[in-house]
C-alpha cells in the first residue's frame, strides 16, 4: 500500500464524520506524512507508524467525540 491508497482508505473509513470535521482531519494526516518525508522516513514507515487505516479512523472518531459508529 502506498501513500495515496492508505490515505484513501483513511478517508473512506472516515465516511461518517462531518465533512468540515473529515477534511481538518485529512490535512492533519496528509501534514504528517509531508512532515515524515521531509524528515527522511519513507511511506512505508509512516504507514507502519500509523498502522492500519480503519482502526486509525476508528480512533480519530473517538478522539474527536464521535463514538463507536463504524459507518458501515
Amino acid at each position: 500500500m502506498d501513500r495515496r491508497e492508505y490515505l484513501l482508505a483513511f478517508y473512506d473509513a472516515l465516511d461518517d464524520l462531518p465533512h468540515d470535521v473529515k477534511a481538518d482531519v485529512m490535512k492533519e494526516y496528509n501534514d504528517y506524512f509531508k512532515t515524515g518525508t521531509e524528515q527522511g522516513k519513507t511511506d512505508e514507515e509512516i504507514i507502519a507508524s500509523l498502522g492500519d487505516p480503519v482502526a486509525l479512523a476508528y480512533a480519530v472518531r473517538q478522539r474527536k467525540g464521535f463514538g463507536s459508529s463504524h459507518g458501515r
